[in-house]
């Protein structure tokens, strides 16, 4: 085996580790040089790699058992990129005299692995260094990192709790590093660090003016950095993207309003933080926060108030807004046109904040909202959507996706429902229990036409007007129905023909649909007793846990469905044959849950031509199988008499497997068709 002076790396496979001296040996000045195997070498047969003298780039890939690299590679002085993966994570995986590679520029090393590096400081050229851990012990201290003055891309900082004063953060001296545009600044939670030396550390870890993104995790100083202080501010002139976290005693932000470039803030579990926006007052700027676009809270309870200027112009470039877990905050400052996405969870908003622009409730030909996504997840002291930023739904156009989940004291929807969110795709009220039907002045509920995604859940008396609201409707997909108490019929046949992409329906606790099925007419197969021949209504998948609603309109006229799911079958003495036999030619998957009173499957599901998997899960009383049609392929059971298994596998039926989706769940048996006896 020859190696060139290339470029490009020389691949060594397994097999040829336990004679690499050889061709090694023959070499003609090799520059890269690259060893890949999956099989067991010693670190022995690696010992000829430090003959290569001239050697640039050395990448050892997935050597199974090297502990430790062995001490020849400390001799390649002109090595410039070491890479080294699946290296044991062990204090002697690296020796010390690796800091004779005084040329190496990128090291790429196990992550936990870096760690153990001392005296890294003595590679002086190195460009990449993905994480540094301060430990107390000579060669680990922060001063390491003083002539690393070529560092790259992004450098996290860990254990800075070892760090003891300011001039010892001083010796890091990161104000020389103008090629990194990432930092992490990280105190371990559980330390010891008193509020007074973690103020003096941050201070004397100022980054060149050059970085963009900054990262503060752990922080336990009550007072903001002095580098994030009105006087230094410009010295992060460029800074981008800021990340505060887990900063527990930290009580007052600093201006950061007077960053012009920062486009990310995130604020997290900042627990002593009662107050934001306290410098938001505009002196002498015009706009504040220029180009931020994505402004994240979260984890902040004692959280109460967002203060500051009300009728300037602020956040004008903000697309994406997050709050999360801030139980104490009750209302939220006015909100620019340009926000994209509004998610709240665990809030403690009292009502929905309004556009900026709108003032004294006066939003008359004014430009329309990009809201496109409005999430309001647990938000327990919200009582109303007819106030605040849908009070004028004409502005909010460009709404897809609209999520109200666990308000629980919401009571009124706008005034205007949503139907002029001409662009609203998906709809989904969930856990609002206090939902009215009626919104005063005006009590109509329609959606526009533009829905695809429907999901009611114990909401109210909202789910009544839901038939109605629907008639318009020309491109539903997917509706879900939930523990709605009040509403009383489904959508007719007509109404769900309109809407010719239906695929799923799911229906489950809805006591007042159970109760209408008693004065609709049973179903039939005979042409001339009005049976759904001729009908074109089709889904994808139907789930419902009461069987009776197969009697209801629009599903007793169904013609084609995939995939049928009836969920608690504790009241039927034997399947809906007349229903199971208007779909038999385009039924493939049928589950049947707690049928405990059925002991005989119907002979007719042999006519079930087209149906390839069932499942069966709780039937105590079931012993043996009809004839089950050709296609079926799979058939699983679950919680079901033993006999019932002997009868299968005294059949064509194979064991092939059990299956547990978790520990509560009884464990499956799943058996497939023995091809031999199929026919």
């Amino acid at each position: 085996m020859a190696v060139e002076p290339s470029s490009a790396p020389t691949l060594v496979p397994g097999p040829v580790l336990a004679s690499l001296q050889s061709p090694l040996s023959q070499a003609r000045l090799p520059r890269v040089l690259k060893l890949e195997s999956s099989a067991t070498c010693k670190p022995s047969s690696l010992n000829a790699i430090g003959d290569l003298k001239h050697l640039r780039y050395l990448h050892l890939d997935n050597i199974i058992d090297i502990i430790q690299l062995p001490k020849s590679v400390y001799k390649l002085y002109h090595l410039q990129t070491m890479i080294v993966l699946g290296l044991h994570p062990s204090t002697e995986s690296i020796n010390k005299d690796l800091r004779s590679l005084i040329n190496l520029r990128h090291l790429i090393l196990p992550l936990e692995v870096i760690p153990t590096i001392a005296e890294i400081g003595k590679l002086t050229s190195l460009q990449n260094l993905d994480e540094f851990h301060v430990r107390e012990g000579n060669g680990y201290k922060i001063g390491e990192l003083k002539h690393l003055r070529e560092l790259h891309g992004e450098l996290r900082i860990k254990n800075l709790e070892n760090v003891r004063s300011y001039e010892d953060a001083l010796e890091a001296e990161l104000l020389n590093k103008k090629h990194l545009h990432s930092l992490l600044l990280q105190w371990d939670s559980d330390s010891n660090s008193t509020p007074e030396v973690a103020e003096k550390v941050i201070d004397g870890l100022q980054p060149h003016s050059s970085l963009e993104n900054l990262e503060i995790i752990g922080y336990s100083g009550a007072l903001s950095p002095c580098r994030l202080e009105t006087q230094d501010l410009a010295m992060l002139e460029f800074i981008t993207s800021i990340t505060l976290s887990n900063c527990k005693n930290l009580q007052l932000l600093p201006p950061l309003e007077k960053l012009p470039f920062l486009k990310f803030l995130s604020l997290a579990n900042m627990r002593a933080l009662t107050e934001v926006g306290h410098s938001f007052r505009m002196c002498d700027m015009v706009t504040a926060f220029p180009r931020l676009e994505v402004l994240n809270f979260s984890s902040m309870p004692h959280l109460e108030k967002w203060c500051g200027v009300e009728d300037g112009p602020w956040f004008p470039c903000l697309k994406d807004l997050y709050i999360e877990d801030c139980s104490g905050l009750v209302a939220l400052r006015r909100l620019p046109h340009s926000l994209e996405r509004l998610e709240t969870s665990n809030v403690g908003l009292i009502t929905l904040p309004r556009l900026w622009q709108c003032q004294n409730n006066d939003c008359k030909n004014r430009s329309r909202s990009n809201l496109h996504h409005l999430m309001l997840w647990s938000c327990p002291k919200l009582t109303s959507l007819a106030r605040g930023l849908l009070q004028h739904t004409d502005h909010f156009m460009d709404v897809e996706e609209l999520i109200i989940d666990g308000c629980k004291e919401l009571v009124h929807l706008p005034v205007e429902g949503f139907q002029k969110l001409v662009s609203l795709r998906s709809l989904k009220i969930r856990k609002c229990p206090r939902l009215q039907r009626h919104n005063a002045p005006r009590d109509d509920f329609f959606l526009p036409s533009s829905v695809q995604n429907i999901s009611m859940e114990d909401c109210g008396e909202i789910d009544a007007s839901l038939p109605g609201a629907m008639e318009h409707l020309a491109y539903l997909s997917e509706l879900t129905l939930s523990e709605c108490t009040s509403i009383t019929s489904l959508p007719s046949a007509e109404v769900c023909k309109h809407s010719s992409h239906s695929k799923r329906l799911e229906i489950r606790e809805c006591p007042k649909l159970a109760g209408a099925v008693a004065a609709a007419p049973p179903l039939t197969s005979d042409p001339a007793k009005g049976a759904a021949v001729g009908s074109s209504l089709s889904l994808d998948i139907l789930e419902v846990d009461d069987p009776s609603l197969l009697h209801l309109e629009p599903l007793r006229s169904l013609a084609s469905i995939q995939h049928v799911e009836l969920l608690d079958c504790s009241q039927l003495t034997s399947l809906p044959e007349e229903w199971l036999s208007q779909v038999r030619s385009s039924l493939q998957r049928l589950r049947l849950c707690k049928a405990v009173s059925l002991r005989f499957l119907p002979v007719s599901l042999k006519q079930l031509s087209s149906l390839r998997e069932l499942e069966l899960d709780g039937f105590p009383l079931l012993q043996s199988l009809p004839e089950m049609p050709n296609s079926l392929k799979t058939l699983c059971i679950r919680d079901c008499d033993s006999k019932l298994e002997d009868h299968l596998l005294g059949q064509d039926w194979n064991r092939i497997a059990n299956w547990n989706s978790s520990p509560e769940i009884c464990q499956a048996k799943i058996f497939s068709r023995n091809e031999a006896h199929r026919n």
